[in-house]
């Protein structure tokens, strides 16, 4: 194991003990309500005195069975480990420690912050806890257009009311709210600085006319305009060799992939090579979500494409 190996595990497993503290010693003691998995594991302390730790991770098997084929072997080894230190703190450590039995708006506070630091810590380290990190992720996989953040805050939202629901306490409801909006913020501000920032993009034919505009409304210097050539258009020097999309066509057929022929924006090192003299159009890959973290390619697909090639070939050797 290397050094930065070690180091993210170590970082991992700090931040499971902060999170845990963040939840038991602060939120479940204040019963203020949390989100997730942890959420319910809290409702179930409550009435049934069941761990936390121990339904945490009875909940969590039939949710990484589930999810475990669209998340990844190492990604799911990490959030594992994180959620068996996660239910060992909780059920094991914590309680031998003093827990916060002050002022619940303060708990609700200091729950926040502590909690926000360790979660930031465990995803700062490409891992998580499970559950609800592990659905919505899931169904980012599989759904890769849906929005996020409205998917986990639904889901958040849902658990804080059900334990107002089930405890009759509508503060709790507020508390909760309160608690996970400290969290997120804390992540935030750990994870992605103090500076923000927003990135704008702007598609347009007058790149000058559009800078002129944010200076007149936003004040001189606000934009700052910088053209470099990257690549153009392959459609002229595609169009004349359009032999290479039948015979790419035929070869699709033959291994029994339907052809779709489309424009598309992309292609870099094609569009270069075509300006240089070798038309090169785009290939299907047989991969999903490019350029992004959950980005894949099945195995099925791997080999169709590979089949592909090979007819290719064959076709050139005719």
């Amino acid at each position: 194991m290397t050094k930065n190996k070690y180091t993210n595990l170590l970082l991992q497993t700090l931040g499971c003990f902060i999170s845990a503290a963040g939840i038991y010693s602060f939120a479940v003691a204040a019963e203020v309500p949390v989100t997730g998995v942890a959420g319910i594991c809290a409702i179930l302390y409550r009435l049934f005195g069941i761990p936390m730790g121990l339904s945490n991770v009875l909940i969590n098997i039939p949710i990484i069975l589930c999810t475990y084929k669209l998340l990844g072997r190492s990604f799911f080894i990490r959030s594992v480990y994180c959620m068996v230190l996660f239910a060992i703190f909780t059920d094991y450590l914590l309680p031998l420690m003093p827990v916060y039995q002050g002022d619940r708006l303060l708990a609700t506070i200091c729950g926040g912050v502590v909690g926000g630091i360790g979660d930031a810590l465990i995803y700062m380290n490409n891992s998580s806890t499970g559950g609800l990190d592990f659905i919505t992720m899931g169904i980012k996989a599989r759904h890769p257009h849906l929005p996020f953040g409205n998917i986990t805050f639904a889901a958040a939202l849902a658990v804080i009311l059900l334990n107002g629901a089930v405890f009759q306490d509508v503060d709790s409801i507020i508390y909760g709210i309160m608690f996970n909006f400290i969290v997120s913020a804390v992540i935030n501000k750990m994870m992605f600085g103090f500076s923000s920032s927003m990135l704008a993009m702007i598609v347009t034919d007058d790149g000058k006319a559009a800078c002129a505009e944010i200076d007149r409304r936003y004040g001189a210097g606000t934009a700052v305009l910088t053209l470099r050539d990257s690549y153009y258009n392959m459609k002229e020097k595609i169009v004349p060799c359009m032999f290479l999309i039948e015979n790419a066509k035929k070869a699709m057929e033959s291994v029994g992939v339907t052809p779709k022929v489309v424009p598309i924006r992309g292609g870099t090192d094609g569009a270069r090579l075509s300006f240089e003299g070798l038309p090169c159009p785009n290939l299907c890959t047989g991969g999903e979500n490019f350029h992004g973290r959950f980005e894949y390619i099945p195995a099925d697909d791997m080999e169709t494409i590979t089949n592909l090639l090979a007819q290719l070939m064959w076709q050139l050797a005719e």
